[in-house]
């Protein structure tokens, strides 16, 4: 190989690597998952990803009230009590305002919030 060849070689591997991180979030959010389960007073917002272009299993990313980012797996039983619980809650705000949309974002309310205290204390 010529040197020029060389060079343009490695500059070209070299410039591949300096821009991979811009690329970095394209794909899944979710590298790790935990298995741990989160206690749902300790939840403040909860992600729904379905699978898509950009990764192709669904993603669920659950936020804390201290900003700790948990990504967990569909189909664990606490996960999915945990889904079906927010989407019931989120069908009752539904019906009280007719302009609610369906988003991939759950974010936990007060009443939520009040839900579970009063299960605790059981």
């Amino acid at each position: 190989m010529t040197k020029p060849m060389l060079f343009l070689a490695a500059l070209t591997l070299y410039c591949s690597i300096v821009i991979m991180p811009a690329f970095a979030r394209e794909g899944c959010r979710c590298i790790r998952y935990s298995t741990n389960v989160i206690p749902k007073w300790a939840i403040k917002k909860v992600e729904i990803l379905p699978p898509s272009g950009l990764c192709r299993r669904p993603e669920i990313i659950i936020t804390t009230r201290k900003g700790i980012v948990h990504c967990t797996k569909p189909g664990l039983q606490w996960v999915d009590d945990l889904i079906r619980f927010l989407q019931r809650q989120n069908r009752v705000k539904a019906t009280l305002s007719p302009t609610a949309s369906t988003t991939r974002q759950m974010n936990v309310s007060s009443r939520f919030d009040a839900t579970m205290a009063s299960s605790h204390s059981n």
